[in-house]
């Protein structure tokens, strides 16, 4: 049973897109980890075995589908019973309902309820990743968040995206881990190097505001972009000099 409470691992998280926006100049989208019926149903057989669960269906008084998942009690053998609804999603809407409120009816159970622990991702696209019609913006079939290499702690407080373009290794996400040397952000601008890093801490001694250009980040942007990726701390960004800021904008350009 305790195995239905473990976090799951890369192999039974997908990833998909959840929204695309224009923010400013920019085009951005948020990337949704989620769970497929199918890792319920392998999951339950492992933790409980596939003669120990069962499922129902059945819609309420408003006419919303309820999905409950029974485990049968190894001490007394009776079912116990855990129930939740589901919506539409984006496959056919009557199968899609019934799979929602099956995944649903699972993290009752605890599978996947970790899931709600994973990082907000965010990150820029890339020109051929999205498209504009009518005014309005949506991504293309170029945006393909599950097929990037996703490196994921057990605690979900380090995740990382790598995208490889040209045989280049891009980051596309990071959050909690330090970049490596031989990767560099999403557009292809150089990461910073150790020297670079080592001096932009060397000057925090001012009192000075940050300024940045607006063509790069927001002040909350920047601080939040090298918190996750170089482990400084706010109350060290807080006096970093503008010379510092302005040449690490030049290098990441």
């Amino acid at each position: 049973m305790e195995k239905l409470n473990e976090p799951l691992t890369r192999e039974h998280i997908d990833f998909r897109v959840n929204q695309v926006l224009k923010v400013g100049p920019k085009v951005k989208a948020t990337i949704l980890a989620y769970k497929d019926a199918r890792v319920d149903m392998q999951i339950l057989d492992e933790a409980v075995g596939q003669m120990n669960w069962q499922v129902k269906y059945k819609r309420d008084t408003k006419g919303i589908l309820q999905s409950g998942i029974g485990i049968k009690d190894p001490a007394t053998g009776e079912w116990v019973w855990k129930w939740s609804n589901g919506t539409e999603s984006n496959m056919e809407s009557e199968k899609g309902e019934y799979s929602d409120a099956f995944k649903r009816a699972g993290f009752m159970w605890g599978i996947g309820r970790k899931l709600y622990d994973f990082p907000s991702i965010w990150i820029d696209l890339m020109d051929d990743e999205y498209e504009e019609r009518d005014g309005k913006v949506r991504g293309t079939s170029k945006l393909r968040p599950n097929s990037w290499t996703w490196e994921i702690s057990e605690d979900y407080q380090k995740v990382k995206a790598i995208q490889e373009k040209n045989g280049t290794p891009i980051i596309r996400f990071a959050k909690g881990f330090r970049a490596k040397k031989d990767e560099k952000k999403q557009d292809g601008r150089g990461v910073l190097n150790n020297k670079e890093y080592n001096r932009a801490l060397e000057l925090l001694k001012t009192e000075n505001e940050i300024p940045v250009n607006e063509d790069f980040y927001s002040k909350d942007g920047f601080i939040k972009y090298l918190c996750e990726t170089y482990r400084v701390t706010d109350y060290q960004l807080e006096n970093l000099k503008a010379e510092a800021v302005l040449e690490l904008n030049k290098t990441l350009k």
